[in-house]
């Protein structure tokens, strides 16, 4: 039998958690003996550092190459509306994908819990560490997890 060919299409491979959830990803598609190819195509036309650039690789993602999607949606259009991300995704309708962190209409979407690890994590500071200054730098604003943190950030700030 054939191995399935499983892409991931996200904006980097070498900054913020990206390389944790491929690694993870990589192992499991060892274990089902499926072919995984992983598509850095940045984040949709973001002028910062030139990214943009990157992003014709997202054109081999294809029902050709592949026979199912993974797209990290929240990290590839930070810097575009909702409406141009679900625009973006209608290339990848002949393959079966699913989404991560921000969901794409039809398709199962994977979200991470961003309220609860932050609420955490500041309680952790002020309680363990007994911090009572902090600066929070955030995400951009169409971006789900990264409000939630913030949210979450902002509510903890309140319950202390």
């Amino acid at each position: 039998m054939k191995k399935k060919r499983i892409g991931l299409v996200l904006a980097s491979i070498h900054s913020g958690s990206a390389s944790q959830v491929c690694s993870a990803l990589i192992r499991e598609a060892q274990m089902f003996d499926s072919a995984f190819y992983i598509f850095p195509g940045g984040r949709l036309n973001a002028r910062q550092d030139s990214e943009f650039l990157r992003n014709p690789i997202y054109r081999l993602a294809n029902n050709k190459n592949l026979d199912g999607l993974i797209s990290w949606a929240s990290a590839i259009g930070g810097e575009i509306s909702i409406a141009q991300l679900n625009e973006f995704h209608k290339k990848f309708e002949s393959i079966p994908y699913i989404t991560l962190s921000q969901r794409i209409e039809g398709h199962s979407c994977v979200n991470f819990d961003a309220y609860n690890g932050m609420a955490e994590l500041v309680k952790h500071f002020i309680q363990v560490h007994h911090v009572s200054k902090f600066a929070f730098l955030r995400g951009p604003e169409n971006h789900n997890s990264a409000n939630d943190r913030y949210r979450a950030f902002c509510d903890t700030l309140k319950e202390f």
